[in-house]
């Protein structure tokens, strides 16, 4: 009986280690999207400033960039949302 207790505690004990290593790695990439939504909100930002400008040839393609980086921030703030959702789910475990 001992023998199977020990062996579902060291058991509990490496999944709790799996959990937070699964959290520390989730984490970290929820920093990285978030460096990734700042870089491109920058791109964004300056597309926009570009098309301002009215330089010849300029406005059409810093409209596209614009719309691209608009797209990809969308889809950052999903992921965001997403991985938050998911490291509350993990520690909520």
């Amino acid at each position: 009986m001992d023998t199977i207790a020990a062996g579902v505690a060291a058991a509990m004990e490496e999944q709790k280690a799996a959990t937070r290593e699964i959290a520390r790695n989730v984490q970290q990439a929820s920093r990285g999207t978030l460096a990734v939504t700042e870089a491109i909100a920058a791109v964004r930002d300056g597309a926009g400033q570009t098309g301002q400008t009215g330089q010849t040839g300029q406005t059409g393609t810093a409209a596209q960039v614009l719309g691209a980086a608009q797209g990809m921030s969308r889809s950052a703030g999903e992921l965001q949302r997403e991985v938050a959702v998911f490291l509350a789910d993990v520690r909520a475990a």
